[in-house]
């Protein structure tokens, strides 16, 4: 059949044939509506008189759509398209997850390939982008958009989760989401030559991404490296890893990152006394200085936070001296013309070392091999009946002299926060760490710590302070027992199964049965009172006997601020 198309300035879109005619019209409001309709339905007529033609009234129809999915495209009543973005952002998140299972940090494909995977996301959320374009005009469609690209930026540039939206994307060299859509509808909204009008979109888009770049206040480390995003992304040499991305983040193996996440309690370097952070590393700290000097011949000139990564894109062999592939330091060890082997780790004398000095696999192998005499010693020693406390005690002391084995030398293992955890979790009797520092400070011959008497002083002293700094917690047991000199010190003092539930609150007391889950209510079953262990060991009057007689032998008045005093 003849193929007829007529267009108005109302949005019209007729497409027609001999025998049947179809007319789409939108319009956000039904008077609106109806207004458009009627107009244009007296021009079709009109021109169809023109042509000799008849709009037969008996056989027009009218159809009303609040919301349709046409060409995979879901198109609400409002026009919104959230219904759509809403679908394919879910679609490409699930696609997006799925692929970042493939990309580990260490190892995996490099980031070429992993850019490229990252344009299946891409495709899901960028189909008939012209079309929803408006969509992106709402912060909540934004954000959904961008983060699943989040997710794929975080893979290809192999970087810690908490890199900033904005530094990741310019790492791993993906446009944001929502200008690539812009891209896109410029594109399709352009007349004239096609690759003429990708050129000026493509510009347009990156102008706008570095005037926002520019502007950011999130990745400020980042962007004093990369401070042109065109230079870095157009590159035609290097790729980055999981080491370079930690150089140009600032999110890494350093002190004071480290410190900031809580995973060190201190941000001092490991070769000097100085913080700790992504530019001490690279171009202050001492320890690096050959390697600078061996850099800045290579390149002819000195390499600043201002230019490194200019001079990098500017030719391979810059990049090569700026980004190795492997920022540790590669030894080759001869004696007597035979090559010795290197090793990330060795064991000696009993303790682990490994490359980064840190003694994190010692720590992990004491308390490993901890963990195996606990299990075994605890099933020696069970609440009720066993052994007398002072012999747990001196069973506990096996695990101790595991943990505490050779502890002058790995005692720097403790400024890392899930080292330190994991020690405290094999040795709650003393705090393993104030143990260590112990033992350090002894081998050291620190003023204070000269013998081992006046050295478990210090040491008590200091997990006094400890304990009345923890204010959150043990609350009942820091009431009972204050001064933890005088508890260490009672020569008399010895622990049960049914003490120990006095001490801590934790037992047959139906607040905590209550609390866990255990029983109905926390009523007393003797009187209507909170069965707490105040209430239990110096209210209840069901104990009131056992207390008058406590208080006879004791010569004065049971309260919970002076019996283990009294004692």
């Amino acid at each position: 059949m003849p193929h007829i198309s007529v267009s108005d300035v109302e949005r019209l879109k007729l497409v027609g044939y001999v025998a049947r005619t179809m007319e789409l019209e939108a319009a956000f409001r039904v008077y609106e509506l109806e207004r458009k309709v009627n107009s244009t339905l007296s021009r079709v007529g009109a021109w169809m008189r023109q042509q000799d033609l008849e709009l037969s009234p008996e056989k027009t129809e009218a159809l009303v759509m609040s919301g349709m999915r046409r060409q995979g495209i879901i198109i609400d009543r409002g026009m919104t398209f959230r219904a759509h973005v809403e679908k394919v952002t879910k679609k490409a998140q699930k696609t997006a997850l799925a692929l970042a299972r493939l990309f580990p940090n260490l190892g995996g494909a490099h980031a070429g390939r992993r850019r490229l995977l990252a344009e299946v996301v891409h495709s899901t959320v960028l189909y008939a982008a012209p079309v929803w374009a408006r969509a992106m005009g709402i912060a909540r469609h934004r954000q959904k958009t961008i983060s699943c690209q989040r997710i794929m930026a975080l893979r290809v540039a192999s970087a810690y989760r908490t890199v900033s939206t904005e530094a990741v994307l310019v790492v791993a060299g993906l446009i944001p989401i929502e200008y690539m859509v812009e891209e896109r509808n410029m594109v399709y909204r352009t007349e004239g030559e096609l690759d003429r009008a990708k050129k000026d979109a493509r510009e347009t888009v990156m102008r706008k991404w570095q005037e926002r770049w520019e502007s950011s206040e999130k990745g400020r480390w980042t962007r004093e490296l990369i401070s042109q995003i065109g230079a870095w992304k157009d590159r035609k040499h290097g790729e980055i890893d999981y080491y370079i991305t930690q150089a140009l983040t600032g999110h890494g193996s350093f002190m004071s990152y480290l410190k900031r996440i809580g995973k060190l309690a201190e941000d001092k370097c490991r070769y000097c006394e100085r913080v700790d952070t992504p530019r001490h590393t690279l171009f202050e700290c001492e320890r690096w200085d050959g390697r600078r000097i061996r850099m800045n011949l290579e390149v002819g000139e000195e390499v600043t936070a201002a230019n490194m990564i200019q001079l990098a894109c500017a030719t391979k062999q810059g990049w090569d001296a700026r980004c190795p592939k492997n920022i540790r330091l590669e030894w080759e060890l001869w004696i007597r013309g035979n090559r010795v082997p290197v090793r990330k780790e060795l064991k000696y004398l009993g303790v682990i070392w490994d490359w980064q000095g840190l003694f994190g696999p010692h720590v992990k192998y004491i308390c490993n091999k901890a963990q195996e005499r606990v299990m075994a010693l605890s099933r020696l020693m069970p609440n009720v009946g066993g052994p007398a406390a002072d012999k747990r005690g001196l069973l506990a002391a096996v695990v101790q002299s595991i943990l505490l084995y050779a502890a002058p030398v790995w005692a720097g293992a403790l400024r890392m926060k899930k080292y330190k955890d994991m020690l405290l979790g094999h040795l709650r009797h003393t705090p393993i760490h104030l143990l260590i520092e112990e033992r350090k400070k002894m081998f050291e011959a620190i003023p204070g710590y000269e013998n081992g008497k006046e050295a478990r002083r210090q040491t008590t002293l200091r997990w006094q302070e400890e304990w009345e700094a923890h204010t959150d917690s043990a609350q009942w047991t820091k009431r009972l027992i204050p001064d933890i000199h005088t508890w260490l010190n009672c020569a008399h003092k010895t622990t049960d199964y049914y003490l120990t539930q006095a001490l801590t609150g934790h037992g047959s007391f139906k607040s905590y049965t209550y609390r866990i889950g255990k029983a109905e209510n926390d009523v007393c079953f003797y009187c209507e009172e909170t069965d707490s262990p105040a209430h239990a060991v110096f209210a209840c009057g069901r104990w009131a006997e056992e207390r008058l007689r406590a208080e006879i032998v004791l010569g004065q008045e049971l309260t919970p601020d002076s019996c283990i005093a009294a004692n």
